[in-house]
């Protein structure tokens, strides 16, 4: 029985470092070398034990600041929270007494610029086979984007509201 592909994506990115956070964990299953590139393709699955999606990183030849993520499938659970840095030196914002510093402390949506993070496109990429069954993928993924939020999910989860955020 022949398996079915599932969807992909490519995200391309420009940064100095090769793994980014995407809020879930990865476990590496391999690496490769890609033929006419000095730079290896790695190999990651997701560590939920539940979740078939897998990631293939690399770095482009032709540009070496921009690395390529290519994910397969779609995350059946939430992405993981990162534990909080111990903000001890910060008054929280209901201790605020006077209203014209309550700003500093309360968080607010805003974009931040990402200097080595840049995403520059993203892409679908469509399995040879038509035989998708469900979804393409399109709507699916952006449906995952409008789950609820999970507590815990860091400094961008407490400043940028969900609808926008992009998966």
């Amino acid at each position: 029985m022949k398996r079915i592909r599932q969807p992909r994506f490519a995200f391309v990115t420009r940064s100095e470092v090769d793994h980014l956070e995407d809020g879930y964990r990865w476990r590496k299953y391999g690496q490769k070398a890609v033929k006419n590139s000095p730079f290896p393709r790695s190999y990651y699955r997701c560590t939920n034990s539940k979740c078939t999606v897998k990631k293939r990183v690399e770095r482009s030849f032709e540009d070496p600041s921009v690395v390529i993520t290519t994910y397969e499938g779609q995350h059946c659970h939430h992405s993981v929270g990162y534990p909080r840095p111990a903000l001890n030196l910060i008054t929280p914002h209901h201790q605020v007494q006077d209203p014209a510093f309550a700003s500093y402390f309360t968080p607010s949506p805003v974009t931040l610029p990402l200097p080595q993070q840049n995403s520059l496109h993203i892409t679908q990429l469509r399995p040879r086979s038509h035989q998708l069954g469900k979804g393409t993928g399109v709507d699916d993924h952006q449906g995952a984007s409008s789950e609820p939020a999970l507590v815990g999910q860091g400094l961008l989860g407490d400043i940028v509201p969900p609808g926008m955020r992009k998966g």
